[in-house]
C-alpha cells in the first residue's frame, strides 16, 4: 500500500509541472506563440514586469498578477480566430507585439528574456567571425613561411604595398595570398645596419592594414625576419589563394 501511494503522488506531481519555454524579447518587435486553447498559459518575464495589456478582447480572458508582473492567459470556449493579437509593455519601457496562436495541446510557461535587437547581434557575430577570419589567415602564413625565412624569392612589384621602415631596415614583397575577403602580404625585413635593430608592430602599421605578425622582433646585423600582414582584398593585386 505504501509504495502505491508513492507512485501516485508522483505521478500527481508530474502532471502540475507545466513546459517552459525561453523567448527572446526584443524591442518593438513581434513573437508569435502557440498557447493552449483550454488551459491556463504563464507570460513571465526575466528580470522585468508586465506593466501594460493592450488588446485584450472578449474571446481571452487574462489574469494579472501585480506581484510579480506576470499573465496568465485562456483563450475563450467561444473563439473562432486562429489567432489573437496582444501587445504588451515592461517596467522597463520595452514594447513587444504577441501573435497568440491557440492548439489544443497542455498550457505551458513562457518566459521571455531581453535581447539584443537583431542588428546589433549580427553586428557582433559578424565583428567576431572578421576577427575568427584573420587571425586565421596569418596562422596560415605563419605555418607556410616558418620554414623558409631568408630563402630568395623574387619580390612582386605592387605600387600600393611598398613600406619603407627607414634606411636600417631593407623590406621586401615577396608573396600576396588570398582568403575570401582578405589579402594577406608577406614581406622580409632585413637588419642592413651594423647594430641591433628592434620591431614595433605599432610602428611598422599602415593605412589600411588590419592585422600584422612578426615571426622575431629582434634582428641582429644582416638577420631576416617576416613581417605578415592582413588587409581589405585589393581587385587590382594578383594573389595566391590559400586552400
Amino acid at each position: 500500500m505504501v509504495k502505491t501511494l508513492f507512485i501516485i503522488t508522483i505521478l500527481l506531481i508530474s502532471n502540475r509541472v507545466h513546459a517552459l519555454r525561453q523567448l527572446p524579447l526584443i524591442d518593438h518587435q513581434k513573437s508569435v506563440v502557440e498557447i493552449s486553447n483550454s488551459e491556463m498559459t504563464r507570460i513571465a518575464l526575466k528580470e522585468d514586469r508586465i506593466k501594460q495589456i493592450f488588446g485584450v478582447e472578449s474571446d481571452l480572458t487574462v489574469e494579472v498578477d501585480e506581484v510579480t508582473g506576470q499573465i496568465f492567459l485562456r483563450p475563450m470556449g467561444s473563439i473562432h480566430r486562429d489567432h489573437i493579437n496582444l501587445t504588451i509593455i515592461t517596467e522597463k519601457g520595452l514594447t513587444h507585439d504577441l501573435k497568440l496562436i491557440p492548439k489544443a495541446k497542455e498550457a505551458d510557461t513562457i518566459l521571455f528574456y531581453q535581447a539584443l535587437e537583431e542588428p546589433a547581434t549580427h553586428e557582433v557575430t559578424s565583428r567576431a567571425s572578421r576577427i575568427n577570419q584573420i587571425a586565421d589567415l596569418i596562422r596560415q602564413m605563419s605555418e607556410q613561411t616558418n620554414s623558409s625565412v631568408g630563402c630568395s624569392q623574387h619580390p612582386l612589384k605592387l605600387n600600393s604595398s611598398k613600406r619603407d621602415y627607414g634606411p636600417d631596415l631593407h623590406v621586401e614583397l615577396i608573396e600576396v595570398v588570398s582568403q575570401g575577403s582578405w589579402e594577406g602580404l608577406i614581406y622580409t625585413i632585413r637588419n642592413i645596419s651594423s647594430a641591433q635593430q628592434y620591431l614595433h608592430l605599432e610602428c611598422l602599421a599602415q593605412k589600411g592594414d588590419r592585422a600584422l605578425a612578426l615571426l622575431n622582433n629582434s634582428l641582429a646585423p644582416k638577420e631576416v625576419t617576416r613581417l605578415l600582414v592582413v588587409r581589405e582584398h585589393s581587385k587590382t593585386s594578383k594573389s595566391k589563394r590559400l586552400s
